[in-house]
């Protein structure tokens, strides 16, 4: 069936950004006229369109998660607080290499300066080795705490005149954790630009990051071009100058990442909901979750806490003791939980297992390392093994069913989740398969 042609004339409302723009009347043949417009915009009104599209993302602020506005100015604050330090502390350390001073070698600075960019390089290496699995998952704390070094780096740098004979190692100190801030900063914060963009728009809302970036150090630049020449002479300015700044820094900081609201599932956001819900039987809402979640790098504190490793090697976990375990279809549960230590599960993954399952397996982890749960020890062909039963309020379904409700993103997680998988046949079958290979020429 054909398209049919409209004969008559239609009334077209066309719309900017969700509020009507014009009116126009369209005839059939194409022509038409304006029957209603927005007046001219004034030149402060210009400007403000010029700001709003320069600096926000396209389609702000639908595109764009809820959180985003509060986060950019927290963000915008520090941003400037951090301008005004990096430039105290750059200040006292081309102090500390001579510049000003006619005695001092050209040689020796230019040394110090490269043994100073070295110790950053292979620091920014080490880290990304170290830590770069857990930047994605743990994104906040590592937000916050590279910020943390970034102060430290910049109270290096300021002290650094006062103990000539170790400024070349505060420098380099310095550098090593510029280094850290710079790799876990600039991850960190590609992690949180991909949860504010909403709208296939992440390349906007990176690019419109950097350009608020960009103005609020041209504005710090300006405060620093008059406020150095008239402390620079005066130390103890200098140094109360710096604290403030640091604490303001800090401060918002924490207030920035604080406004952040992932809805996505992580180590430390799923632990709280899973403690929650076996306390209370209810599913705590986003708002609440990530006001509570800890940050603390999850790397450090794993330790103390017990640990969960997800996709663990079959051979790593036979080589450890393990007091119980729990299977299903999906995923196998090893376990140890020895007395004075914390409790160790292995989660060992089939190789068809979906989001679901790791969900599951990562409850059922949970809710072992907080005791809900007893032992069994049940014989098998004359061989004891140990069967961990769950309690009665340890039900997945129903706790998937209650995560749904409270508009969790489940459809993707933020577990650190290792690639090791595997595929049980009995043994029988894999012997059948090995000599066929073995005859058609292959091997192991």
């Amino acid at each position: 069936m054909g398209a049919q042609r409209f004969l008559g004339t239609l009334c077209v409302k066309e719309y900017y950004r969700s509020k009507r723009h014009s009116i126009f009347e369209i005839e059939h043949h194409g022509h038409g006229k304006i029957l209603e417009t927005e007046r001219r915009p004034t030149l402060y009104q210009r400007f403000i369109l010029f700001m709003y599209t320069a600096f926000l993302p396209v389609g702000y602020p639908e595109s764009v998660t809820k959180d985003y506005w509060n986060y950019q100015v927290w963000d915008s604050f520090q941003a400037f607080c951090s301008s005004v330090t990096g430039a105290l502390g750059m200040h006292a350390v081309l102090r500390g290499v001579g510049v000003g001073d006619e005695n001092a070698s050209v040689l020796a600075a230019s040394l110090t300066w490269l043994l100073r960019d070295g110790s950053g390089m292979v620091a920014q290496i080490f880290v990304a080795w170290f830590a770069g699995r857990h930047l994605d998952t743990d994104c906040k704390a590592w937000r916050l705490t590279a910020d943390v070094f970034n102060d430290l780096a910049t109270w290096l740098e300021l002290l650094s005149p006062n103990y000539e004979p170790f400024f070349l190692a505060i420098v380099c100190m310095s550098s090593i954790l510029r280094a850290i801030v710079g790799l876990a900063g600039t991850a960190s914060r590609t992690a949180i630009t991909q949860h504010q963009a909403l709208c296939n728009n992440l390349a906007d809302v990176s690019a419109k990051d950097s350009a608020q970036e960009t103005l609020v150090n041209f504005v710090a630049l300006l405060w620093n071009l008059v406020m150095l020449p008239l402390v620079s002479k005066r130390r103890n300015v200098v140094i109360a100058l710096c604290a403030v700044f640091t604490i303001l820094h800090l401060q918002c900081n924490y207030k920035a990442i604080r406004a952040l609201r992932f809805c996505t599932l992580n180590e430390k956001r799923f632990s709280l909901i899973v403690r929650s819900y076996l306390d209370t039987g209810n599913v705590p809402g986003i708002v609440q979750v990530n006001l509570e979640e800890s940050l603390w790098p999850s790397l450090f504190t794993r330790p103390f806490r017990g640990r969960m490793s997800l996709g663990a090697s079959m051979s790593a976990v036979l080589d450890r003791k393990a007091n119980w375990f729990y299977s299903t279809d999906s995923f196998i549960l090893r376990c140890s939980s020895h007395r004075g230590c914390k409790p160790h599960v292995d989660v060992l993954l089939a190789i068809d297992c979906s989001i679901y399952d790791i969900l599951e397996a990562a409850f059922h982890a949970e809710a072992f390392m907080n005791g809900q749960g007893k032992n069994r020890l049940i014989s098998r062909d004359g061989e004891m093994d140990h069967i961990y039963h769950f309690n009665d309020n340890v039900d997945f379904h129903h706790f998937y069913t209650k995560l749904q409700n409270s508009r969790w993103v489940l459809r993707d997680h933020s577990f650190i989740v290792d690639d090791y998988r595997y595929s049980a046949v009995p043994l029988s079958t894999f012997l059948d398969e090995q000599n066929e290979e073995c005859s058609n020429g292959n091997s192991f």
